[in-house]
């Protein structure tokens, strides 16, 4: 489950990693909204993995959507 931490605010990446180093629990910054993250499994580590390997081949770059996809995904510290 992922839940909206204040729903109708945007935050810029750097008000995101401000705010995000103060809390115990994990965020992620989709499109300017911050969205808490739940407990991940094994499987959903290596499909994470495999999703920031991907965005960083010359195939990420080169591709228009892919490349759309790989910019907007902050990864936590």
């Amino acid at each position: 489950m992922i839940a909206a931490k204040e729903p109708g605010r945007h935050f810029t990446p750097e008000e995101y990693f401000a705010w995000e180093e103060q809390q115990l629990e994990k965020h992620e910054l989709i499109d300017g909204r911050m969205y808490a993250m739940t407990g991940g499994t094994q499987n959903h580590s290596a499909i994470a993995i495999n999703c920031g390997r991907l965005c960083q081949t010359p195939t990420a770059r080169a591709d228009p959507t892919l490349h759309r996809l790989c910019r907007y995904w902050l990864r936590y510290p």
